[in-house]
C-alpha cells in the first residue's frame, strides 16, 4: 500500500519556487554540479511552466507544488527538459517517486520532437536518501524509474563549506538547515537569523539578491512578531552602522507589507467566490479561513471551482486544516448551518 505524502510547513514549497525561477543556474551548479557544464548556459534556457501544468495528473490540481520545468540547450546542440521536484520532506516516497514518473512519462509522450525529459528532486528535510526509485513488476514485465535527489541533509557536516560559498543556494541551504534545527525555540532561531542576514551583506551579493535571500529567510524562520521587530531594529542599526543601506528599514516593512495584503486581497477573493458557490458563510467558518496560510488559501481557490455544497468545504476543511477532535466538530457544525 502506498503511504500519504507528507505535507509541506512555512508554505516553503513557495519560497523553494520563488529562488528556483529567479536563480536556475545557480540551483544546478550548487544542487547537480556534474550537470551543470553540460549544458550551453550562454544559449539561455526556457520555462516552460505552462507545458508542466498541461500534464500535471487530476489528483495534483489545486495542490501548491515545487515543480518546475526548464528546457535547456546542451553544448553538443541537443535540447533537454530539466523536470525539477522539490520536496519538503525527509525521503522519497513511494507517492512522490510515482508522481515523478507520471510526470516524466507524460512529458515524454507529450513532446513529439522526442526531447530528453531529465527529472531531479531535492529534499529539504532531514533525511539521507540518495537516489528516487519507483519500481512495479509483474508476471515478468517490469518498470524502473530512478532519479538523482540532492539532499539538504548533506550540508550538516559542512556548514564551513556553505559560510565560504558565493553561490546563493548556500545561503538557502542554510537557512532550511536552521529552520529544522531551532524549530520550538524561538531564541536560538532569532540568533541563526540574525546570524543569517548579516552574511547577506558580507558575502558581496547583489542587492537584488540580498533582498530575495532576506525574503527566503523571512519566510522558512518565523518569529513572533516581538521578535520580529527586535530583529528589524538590530538590522537598521547594522546597516547604518556597517554604511550598507542594501535592504532600507522601509523595503523590510514592505516586503512583509506585500505577503500580508497579497494573501488578504486572495483571501477576500476565496471568500466571495466561495459565497457565490455554497451560499453564506457563518462566522465561525470565516473565522477558520482566515487561519488559512498562503499555501491553504490558493489551494482552495482551486478547490472550490468543484464545490457543490457547504458540506464540500467542510470535507475540505477537515483534510486540509490541521485541528483537534472539538475544533473539527465545531467546523463541521459552522459550515453546514
Amino acid at each position: 500500500m502506498i503511504e500519504p505524502e507528507p505535507q509541506p510547513t512555512n508554505d516553503q514549497d513557495s519560497a523553494w519556487k520563488e529562488m528556483l525561477n529567479e536563480y536556475f543556474p545557480s540551483f544546478v551548479e550548487f544542487f547537480f554540479p556534474h550537470i551543470y557544464p553540460e549544458i550551453d548556459w550562454p544559449r539561455g534556457y526556457e520555462s516552460l511552466d505552462t507545458e508542466l501544468a498541461r500534464i500535471r495528473p487530476a489528483h495534483d490540481a489545486g495542490k501548491l507544488l515545487a515543480d518546475k520545468l526548464f528546457k535547456v540547450w546542451l553544448i553538443n546542440g541537443k535540447a533537454a527538459w530539466l523536470l525539477i521536484h522539490v520536496e519538503v520532506q525527509d525521503r522519497v516516497t513511494k507517492v512522490f517517486a510515482r508522481r515523478l514518473f507520471i510526470y516524466n512519462y507524460r512529458l515524454l509522450d507529450k513532446e513529439k520532437h522526442q526531447v530528453e525529459v531529465v527529472s531531479l528532486a531535492v529534499l529539504t528535510g532531514l533525511g539521507r536518501a540518495k537516489t528516487g526509485h519507483y519500481a512495479t513488476e509483474r508476471w515478468g514485465c517490469k518498470t524502473v524509474f530512478e532519479f538523482p535527489c540532492a539532499r539538504v541533509a548533506d550540508y550538516v557536516e559542512r556548514w564551513n563549506e556553505l559560510e565560504a560559498s558565493d553561490n546563493v543556494f548556500a545561503v538557502v541551504v542554510m537557512a532550511q538547515l536552521k529552520a529544522h534545527e531551532t524549530r520550538g525555540d524561538n531564541d536560538l532561531r532569532l540568533r541563526w537569523k540574525r546570524h543569517l542576514i548579516f552574511s547577506l551583506y558580507r558575502r558581496g551579493f547583489a542587492r537584488e539578491q540580498i533582498i530575495n535571500l532576506f525574503r527566503f529567510i523571512e519566510w522558512v524562520m518565523t518569529l513572533p512578531a516581538k521578535l520580529e521587530q527586535q530583529l528589524e531594529q538590530e538590522v537598521y542599526e547594522y546597516e547604518e552602522s556597517n554604511k550598507m543601506p542594501y535592504l532600507a528599514r522601509f523595503e523590510r516593512v514592505a516586503l512583509q507589507q506585500g505577503l500580508e495584503e497579497g494573501l488578504e486581497r486572495m483571501r477576500g477573493l476565496t471568500l466571495k467566490q466561495l459565497e457565490a458557490k455554497v451560499g453564506t458563510l457563518a462566522d465561525r467558518v470565516q473565522r477558520q479561513l482566515n487561519k488559512l496560510s498562503t499555501e491553504q488559501v490558493e489551494q482552495l481557490g482551486v478547490a472550490l471551482l468543484n464545490f457543490h455544497s457547504k458540506a464540500d468545504l467542510t470535507d475540505w476543511l477537515k483534510a486540509h486544516q490541521p485541528q483537534n477532535g472539538h475544533t473539527r466538530k465545531a467546523a463541521s457544525r459552522a459550515a453546514t448551518h
